[in-house]
């Protein structure tokens, strides 16, 4: 188990509770720790199934917030890496342009 994980079971209940109901998504921050998240995800070997077909590749999409604009995710599978983006227009304004550039980037 992670630690992240084992504090977050030794948290009572009650306070995890009361924590979320702290949390206001639509609040903006006068302040941001940065532009972008970018989440990686490896999923391990290519030793999964979905029924009687094998899973090839896996992905997800980062959740946009007041505070984050561009979301990266990086799953992984085995040998298969898949790439996703996420973004506002309030953030990127052309989002045709940016995965250019980052496709570009990766190559």
């Amino acid at each position: 188990m992670l630690s992240a994980d084992r504090a977050f079971a030794a948290v009572p209940a009650a306070l995890l509770r009361w924590g979320v109901s702290q949390f206001d998504a639509e609040v903006r921050p006068v302040r941001v720790a940065g532009n972008t998240v970018v989440s990686s995800v490896y999923r391990g070997a290519a030793d999964l199934s979905f029924g009687d077909a094998p899973v090839v590749l896996t992905a997800g999409y980062p959740a946009l917030s007041p505070a984050m604009g561009l979301t990266h995710g990086v799953h992984g599978i085995g040998d298969t890496v898949a790439i996703s983006v996420h973004a506002a227009e309030s953030a990127v304004s052309d989002i045709d342009a940016y995965m250019r550039l980052l496709d570009a980037a990766l190559q």
